[in-house]
């Protein structure tokens, strides 16, 4: 048998066999390369520069490191669409095409046996560095210390100094700190203890004089440069590309921490308020809010708050209605009272703060369905509320909604605006789009509103069809979901945070968009990838952006098509 079986082995061996399999055709597949250099007036190669190749089609982006001549090279790319960055210790890490770190771009395209070339340069890197002392002017070691830069928060839909995205330094035993790696801009610099930048409320001390503790406790300020213990007052330190500017220093100081107590005035028959101390000033990074509850005599106490400027607010609730047991109480809204009071805290102990509470407004009105549909029926649910703002750090009551009818009971007198992600506007409510809000004779969809008085006429308006704009972006597949479409109102008194006029969405991966429910109206629509989010409802990037938008008019409820280039 074995050798039956060697003779069959040999025969299959020495006759070759076809192969029935099929052919597996290779991929189309290019090349990318190119150089890293520095952005100098007199540019030189970057060596061991990480650069980066990637795209929505790829599941894990290729990385290389450049040669000694800068040069890299991307081989046996599939067809198709890429984004290419470099990053390089002591430079700043920029998108090809990009005008802004880290953002923007142009967007590599390469099709079968194409060698494409791309350049990025990089710019260096500044460096902000300085010496840090203790009050008795002694240097401070293990302080951390932060450069912030002005962002545009798309929470607050305003312009704050935040940290500007780099490690923070910390002092070593000389008190000398060096913050690098910032890309060109503005700045401040702030210094402050290592426990109150985790969040925790930082060592207190006591002075010691004559042998006796003094009854007043301190604690270690957060310090912007040159000395100051808010951001209005701090010094803008501007910086060149590359820029090293040394002696920023920052003297440290302990503030004595003082105690707030009061009072709520409110009827008799209401739960113990509860009160809220909010930091009204600009000193950012420091602990903003505080809470507490009253007691049954309405007193409350605040202890070791810093040095500045803050406003208490007081929220009374109605008690809960008394029920029999087994009985379900008709949901309803509850009424709200507050008090509120400005405060100023300077070192000593403040007293005596009155808060005298007052019925809060009451917002009521019907709900208009208009279209070929049955109306929507929520009998006697409440809703989340569509608006914010008001009170610093008072919430907006839910809804209340029976029938045709709604109601919102116990509104904080002040401003409000529309929530980021609005119920109706941007996307429907079941089969209804939100076509407007009307307070007081004002579409408050328009603009924000300042509440002063209670209203009972206020409609809220729907309706079952809504304006829909749409179109493809020209772009490589898989590349344009990285961008924004934007579509924003040429009339600039819609220019304001949270605007139903202003709409942005990102495109899918081929490249379809759709904009629902935008007002009739001239607008501009276009696409970039040189914005973060939120940042299209600053007026200054409108500015920027809308001369390179396509003009169109929205005359109410239609489709319009607007085919976009990516840029």
């Amino acid at each position: 048998m074995i050798p039956a079986l060697l003779l069959v082995l040999l025969a299959q061996t020495a006759t070759p066999q076809r192969d029935t399999r099929p052919t597996r055709t290779p991929a189309a597949t290019a090349r990318i390369s190119g150089v890293i250099t520095s952005a100098d007036p007199q540019p030189t190669p970057l060596r061991r520069a990480r650069v980066t190749l990637s795209s929505d089609a790829m599941r894990v982006p290729r990385t290389i490191v450049t040669a000694d001549d800068g040069a890299f090279t991307f081989d046996g790319v599939p067809v198709g669409g890429y984004s290419l960055s470099a990053f390089k210790e002591g430079y700043i890490s920029m998108n090809y095409g990009g005008t802004r770190p880290p953002r923007g771009g142009t967007p590599i395209v390469v099709t079968a046996g194409q060698s494409a070339r791309a350049a990025i340069a990089l710019p260096r890197g500044a460096v902000i560095t300085g010496t840090v002392t203790d009050v008795d002017g002694a240097p401070a070691q293990g302080i951390s210390v932060t450069a912030l830069a002005r962002r545009y928060s798309a929470v607050q839909g305003e312009w704050r100094y935040a940290s500007a995205g780099v490690a923070a330094g910390t002092t070593d035993d000389r008190g000398v700190y060096r913050i690098y790696g910032l890309p060109q801009g503005e700045y401040v610099v702030v210094a402050q203890s290592q426990t109150r930048l985790v969040g925790l409320p930082g060592q207190e001390l006591r002075v010691v004089s004559d042998g006796a503790v003094a009854p007043r406790t301190l604690i270690m300020a957060q310090v912007f440069h040159p000395g100051v213990t808010t951001v209005s007052s701090a010094a803008r330190i501007s910086l060149r590309a590359g820029e090293e500017r040394s002696g920023i220093d920052v003297p440290l100081q302990y503030v004595p921490l003082a105690t707030v107590t009061g009072v709520v005035s409110q009827p008799a028959g209401w739960a113990p308020p509860i009160v809220t101390l909010t930091r009204s000033d600009d000193s950012a990074g420091v602990e903003r809010i505080r809470n507490t509850r009253a007691d049954g005599d309405g007193r409350f106490t605040f202890p070791a708050i810093s040095p500045g400027q803050y406003r208490a607010i007081a929220l009374s609730t109605a008690a809960p209605p008394v029920t029999t047991p087994g009985s379900q109480p008709i949901e309803a809204p509850r009424e709200r009272m507050f008090g509120s009071a400005d405060v100023t805290v300077a070192g000593e102990d403040v007293s005596n703060v009155a808060l005298n509470a007052q019925p809060g407004l009451t917002i009521a009105g019907q709900l208009v369905f208009e279209g070929q549909n049955p109306p929507a029926v929520v009998p006697g649910r409440t809703v989340p509320p569509l608006m914010a703002g008001g009170g610093l750090g008072v919430p907006m009551p839910p809804i209340y909604v029976e029938g045709n009818r709604f109601k919102l009971a116990g509104v904080f007198p002040g401003t409000y605006r529309f929530v980021g992600v609005m119920r109706g506007v941007r996307a429907p409510i079941g089969q209804w789009w939100l076509k407007s809000f009307v307070i007081g004779g004002r579409d408050v969809l328009d603009a924000p509103i300042e509440l002063r008085q209670s209203v009972d006429d206020a409609v809220a308006t729907f309706s079952d069809r809504a304006s829909e704009l749409s179109g493809v972006v020209d772009a490589p597949a898989g590349v344009a979901t990285d961008a924004w479409v934007i579509a924003a109102p040429t009339n600039r008194a819609a220019w304001f945070f949270n605007s139903r006029r202003l709409a942005a969405v990102h495109p899918d991966r081929d490249g379809r968009y759709t904009i629902r429910n935008l007002p009739p109206g001239d607008y501009r629509v276009l696409v970039t990838r040189d914005v973060d989010e939120g940042e299209w409802f600053d007026p200054s990037v409108l500015e920027r952006l809308l001369p390179s938008g396509t003009a169109v008019t929205i005359a109410g409820v239609e489709k319009l098509t607007v085919n976009l280039k990516h840029p």
